[in-house]
C-alpha cells in the first residue's frame, strides 16, 4: 500500500517537473531567441523544481506514519492470535 502511494506522489510530482521542462525546450526550440517567449518557463521552473522536493520531503513523515500505524496493528492482531491459541 505504501509503495503504491509513493509511486503515485513519484509519478505526480515527476509529471509536473517534466511537463514544465517540456514546455520550456518546445518554446525555446520554435519561437525565435529574440522573442524570449521561453523565459515564461524557464523562471518558474526553479520554483517548481523545489516546491517537488519540498513535496516530496513533507509526504515521507505521513508515510512513515501511515506504515509505522499499520504494522503496529498487524503486529497486535497476531499477538493476540497467538495469545487466544488460535
Amino acid at each position: 500500500m505504501a509503495l503504491d502511494k509513493l509511486v503515485l506522489y513519484s509519478l505526480n510530482v515527476g509529471l509536473v517537473t517534466t511537463a514544465i521542462a517540456v514546455l520550456f525546450l518546445i518554446t525555446w526550440l520554435v519561437v525565435s531567441h529574440e522573442l524570449i517567449l521561453w523565459t515564461a518557463f524557464y523562471y518558474p521552473a526553479g520554483e517548481i523544481y523545489v516546491n517537488s522536493i519540498l513535496v516530496s520531503l513533507h509526504t515521507r513523515d505521513s508515510l512513515r506514519e501511515q506504515m509505522n500505524n499499520r504494522q503496529a496493528s498487524r503486529f497486535e492482531t497476531l499477538e493476540l492470535a497467538t495469545f487466544t491459541g488460535r
